[in-house]
């Protein structure tokens, strides 16, 4: 199911993964969850051979580091 497209990337959701695509190909495949006082995302960057996983004991900490480590990938 599409989520949203900006014309440079398309992000889909499917069995609960996030599917992020650019130009045609996958750029990431990612699944997060946040619950009261903890957030938590894995990541796997297929161009890269780069698998990650932040937790953070806050609601909405892991997003941050994601943006910068996003930032750093592109």
């Amino acid at each position: 199911m599409k989520h949203h497209d900006d014309g440079a990337r398309i992000v889909e959701y499917g069995l609960g993964l996030e599917f992020r695509s650019a130009g045609g190909r996958l750029r990431s495949l990612s699944k997060d969850g946040v619950n009261t006082g903890a957030s938590a995302i894995g990541e796997y960057f297929p161009d890269h051979e780069l698998t990650l996983a932040i937790v953070a004991n806050a609601q909405d900490a892991a997003w941050g580091p994601l943006r910068q480590i996003h930032a750093l990938i592109k």
